[in-house]
């Protein structure tokens, strides 16, 4: 079904100066409409992850890594996905400095062979870092800063079965907080509600 988009004259008289406006911004509304017309197209899928991060709070030390996420493919090239991601903890001062948050992210994905895709990602993450120790028989728990920074990753799929991805990912994330920025590299599995 084709949909038939009439655009403000304002618009229009843009596009008589802009001539290569004229097609594009027509044709990505229609696209846009069309996705969100035909939710089949529409594939959501969830994943898990376990990794090694590195930076931020102390550089020489490395932290076990774990991330849950969701998503939506809404075409062969392109998803948006929310993630849980906790970067661990580090020792500082006596105790250890946890940091994890949430992720929401914009993904590209270019198949490279029948059960291979690699992808790059971009978005922001919403973190918090809490501060917990032990001292004799108490013990000391508090958060010690939160904020949102950019972060940006590359990676590969592995179809390894009907609906199930193993994922490789590189992730590297800017703190303005700290004096490191920090970067973790993670495999897991996907899941795809096919």
């Amino acid at each position: 079904m084709l949909n038939i988009i009439k655009l403000p004259s304002t618009v229009l008289s843009f596009m008589g100066r802009e001539r290569q406006w004229r097609f594009s911004v027509p044709a990505a509304v229609v696209t846009l409409s069309s996705w969100l017309a035909m939710p089949s197209l529409a594939q959501p899928y969830v994943g898990i992850s376990i990794g090694q991060s590195e930076g931020a709070v102390q550089a020489e030390q490395s932290a076990t890594s774990m991330e849950v996420h969701a998503g939506v493919a809404l075409s062969q090239n392109f998803a948006l996905e929310a993630s849980y991601i906790d970067l661990g903890g580090v020792d500082v001062a006596g105790g250890e400095l946890n940091l994890d948050g949430f992720a929401f992210m914009a993904v590209a994905s270019f198949p490279v062979a029948q059960t291979m895709d690699v992808f790059a990602k971009v978005g922001a993450y919403n973190w918090d870092s809490e501060f917990s120790a032990r001292y004799g028989n108490t013990h000391v728990e508090r958060e010690v800063d939160s904020d949102t920074d950019f972060l940006y990753g590359f990676g590969v799929n592995f179809g390894i079965a009907d609906g199930f991805d193993a994922v490789l990912e590189y992730r590297a994330l800017s703190f303005d907080t700290f004096d490191e920025d920090g970067s973790n590299i993670s495999l897991g599995v996907r899941y795809w509600f096919r």
